[in-house]
């Protein structure tokens, strides 16, 4: 019964039991101990069986799953998404629990920390509104069967459970359990079971993630992960800051290096244009980076060598993208080099492109980027464009490549040096030699009607290179220990 509460198996083979194949009711508890990231004997089982956890599946319906956002690790999307970002919440029936009865103030406290803690990589804004009768998000404390067809069990075992924004994202937690506002308490911390129901009245589903919020099992934990605000930002993405024209008027270039204005010199370099995170510049010809500390002024002076950030990469590259699970791909040739952080050693290097990428059989990679309108991966060279979808098989659809034009409508200049996204207004960039494009990925074409058209001149926009000529050749970098956070590449000469 268990496994079919938490969508391992229906509730039809339940009652047949007796008569299912022992190697499919094998295949069923294997499942559940690779979802739950357990060894799969008989004791560590039953112990996680019976941990305190969250009473929502962890395995649904295909149906209810978001179409192109379902992920088989880490963070899923359910399906639906609340429509607008000023979420309302009271709570309707406070506890009775002998530990926290009574204590409406302190409760209202926790459920309110709880929101905040989602609100801050979002653009959710959560409003608690005590006496009205019409709120987003109705918490309740109830006991037994309270008419949602999801019973509770009593102490211990379903702590609580959360409806997803399609079916009202409403929050119930059992009263009969041992409700406290510490942690380090003996029962259950509030706040961390309430940070993880209001995931899913956010739209997220259980993660297989062992120190995620939306893993399934109770842990105490109450700080989000890469994996949680990866999921949520997909959902309600952070309000989007100023274009580089605003950042202009301040008089603040985005970058400036100390660069020879030498129509001799050639310098490949790739950039993180956000100033508070560590910038990585490739120097082909002295085979050299420039690196710009977290944190750290934008002007940078001294390189490094190239193989010191990026151990056993050498030369100039092609592209570069980093994906959802943090892992960036740096394209050189028909080889990728693949690093989880950087200043250490590459997990692979050289591997052929598509050993790495099935079905993309293609070499010398113009630009790339992961589009957060879709969390998938592009890949362009010439007038051509790749999508690719880790979980999907195939990766890449058949009816790939595709005509650039297709979709990118705009993009005047083919192929492209570089392409990225930038998180600082959520858009997408693309560069041709000394000019770029801004993409409003909303209407999925370059945007128009503003005062200074594009294509722009990359110089004036994002450096202070005097009278150098600025080319690009972008994709995503490096943040150790962040990698929700998009880093970009460049090439100046």
């Amino acid at each position: 019964q268990f496994l079919a509460n938490f969508g391992y198996m229906k509730e039809n083979e339940v009652r047949k039991i007796n008569s299912i194949d022992p190697n499919k009711v094998k295949a069923i508890i294997s499942k559940f101990q690779r979802f739950m990231g357990i060894p799969e004997t008989d004791s560590t089982t039953m112990a996680m069986m019976n941990k305190p956890r969250c009473g929502n599946p962890d395995i649904e319906p295909i149906k209810r799953i978001k179409k192109g956002l379902r992920r088989g690790k880490r963070y899923v999307l359910q399906g639906s998404e609340w429509s607008h970002t000023d979420l309302t919440w009271n709570v309707k029936i406070y506890s009775q629990s002998s530990s926290i009865r009574g204590k409406r103030k302190e409760i209202d406290e926790v459920f309110r920390r709880a929101f905040e803690i989602w609100s801050k990589p979002t653009s959710l804004r959560f409003i608690h509104s005590p006496k009205s009768n019409d709120v987003d998000i109705s918490i309740k404390f109830i006991t037994g069967d309270h008419g949602d067809r999801r019973p509770f069990d009593g102490p211990g075992n379903t702590l609580a459970h959360a409806f997803y924004p399609e079916f009202g994202g409403d929050a119930h937690f059992d009263d009969t359990e041992d409700w406290t506002f510490n942690s380090d308490e003996e029962g259950s911390d509030l706040l961390s079971v309430a940070v993880h129901e209001f995931g899913h009245s956010l739209g997220l589903r259980h993660s297989d993630v062992l120190d995620s919020i939306m893993y399934p099992a109770y842990t105490g934990l109450i700080n989000l992960t890469s994996d949680d605000i990866a999921g949520v930002t997909m959902l309600y993405p952070p309000k989007p800051g100023k274009n580089e024209e605003d950042i202009q008027k301040n008089k603040n270039r985005l970058l400036t290096t100390d660069l020879e204005n030498n129509e001799e010199d050639e310098i490949d370099v790739s950039v993180n244009f956000l100033g508070y995170i560590p910038v990585f510049i490739f120097h082909t010809l002295g085979n050299n980076v420039f690196y710009i500390p977290t944190k750290a002024k934008l002007s940078v002076r001294k390189p490094i060598p190239i193989s010191t950030a990026f151990p056993r990469l050498t030369g100039s590259v092609d592209a570069a993208v980093t994906d959802m699970n943090g892992r960036t791909y740096i394209f050189k040739g028909s080889g990728v080099w693949i690093y989880l952080k950087a200043f250490e050693l590459p997990i692979a290097e050289n591997q052929p492109i598509s050993s790495v990428f099935q079905g993309l059989n293609v070499s010398n990679i113009d630009a790339a980027l992961q589009w957060s309108k879709n969390g998938k991966l592009y890949f362009f060279k010439d007038d051509k464009y790749w999508r690719y979808e880790h979980s999907k098989n195939p990766p890449i659809p058949h009816e790939y490549p595709k005509s650039i034009s297709a979709i990118w409508k705009g993009l005047s200049q083919l192929p492209l040096d570089a392409a990225f996204q930038w998180t600082q207004n959520r858009k997408s960039y693309f560069f041709k030699d000394d000019v770029y494009w801004r993409f409003n990925d909303n209407i999925t074409a370059v945007e128009h009607n503003i005062k200074a058209p594009f294509p722009r001149l990359i110089s004036q926009w994002w450096f202070s290179c005097g009278n150098a000529t600025v080319t690009a050749r972008l994709g995503r970098g490096f943040l150790p220990n962040r990698p929700y956070y998009p880093r970009y590449y460049s090439k100046v000469q």
